[in-house]
Order: C-alpha cells, then sequence, then structure tokens
C-alpha cells in the first residue's frame, strides 16, 4: 500500500477538489484508505472546505449559464433552487408503451384515489384473491 505524508495528502486533496475518488485513483488506492489517511492527519475540515469551494465555483457556473441565457442552465435553477416558488418535474407513472402502471386504466387509479384504495394494497388484494382461486397456493 502507498504511504503518503500528511503534506502530500493535502496538495492531492485541493488539486482534487476533496473529491475522495480522485485521490484514491491517483494513489492507486481504495477511497477507504484516502478517508484512514484523512483521518490519521485530522484532515476532515480540510475536505469539506475544498468540497465547499468547489460546489460554490459550480454554483457560479451555473449563475453564469443563467445570465448567457442558457436554457438547461435556467431549467435546472427552476426545478432545483429552494426557493417557494420552485418549479417541479411532472413525472408520469406508465409503463411500457404509455399503458398505465400495473395495466391498470387511467379511470380505476383515479377513482381507486378517491375512494381511498392504493395501488399496492390493490395488488396485495388481488394477489390473496386469486391464491385462494388456486387453493391457496403459496
Amino acid at each position: 500500500m502507498a504511504k503518503v505524508t500528511k503534506t502530500e495528502l493535502r496538495k492531492a486533496l485541493e488539486a482534487h477538489g476533496g473529491v475522495i475518488a480522485k485521490v484514491a485513483d491517483a494513489y492507486q488506492v481504495t477511497r477507504q484508505t484516502v478517508y484512514n489517511w484523512i483521518d490519521t492527519y485530522h484532515l476532515r475540515e480540510m475536505v469539506e472546505a475544498s468540497r465547499v469551494l468547489m460546489f460554490d465555483m459550480a454554483a457560479d457556473n451555473v449563475f453564469v449559464a443563467v445570465e448567457k441565457g442558457d436554457f438547461e442552465a435556467s431549467k435546472f435553477v427552476l426545478t432545483h433552487m429552494p426557493t417557494p416558488k420552485r418549479w417541479s418535474n411532472r413525472q408520469e407513472l406508465t409503463g411500457a408503451n404509455g399503458m398505465p402502471l400495473g395495466g391498470l386504466p387511467q379511470d380505476v387509479l383515479e377513482y381507486m384515489g378517491k375512494v381511498g384504495i392504493t395501488p399496492d394494497v390493490f395488488m396485495n388484494q388481488f394477489v390473496e384473491m386469486m391464491r385462494a382461486e388456486m387453493g391457496g397456493g403459496q
């Protein structure tokens, strides 16, 4: 296993922005080994400071992209920035070819919601009913 001094580790962590996987690759060791070195040399705070700096630089890049009119960066900010006006991504819950998840038609799913039956409860009850019909199998 490679040995590393505190100074060498500090420089590697700074060079790689506190990304442990990159430091591990540079020394051809596991990430756990790098974490052990960090603990041995009491460098956790330094790692966190490097990560905060990298996060701040990334945030600055996003804001610059938004200022330049980058649509994808703008969409990212609108859907991820923690503000009261945050947008959300709509997610469709469908199976293959747009068919309803689990093969249940949308109107049935809506009715189940109105009467307070969740799809997992419905499915469990359906499985029990089928097993009873089969003669109690499984």
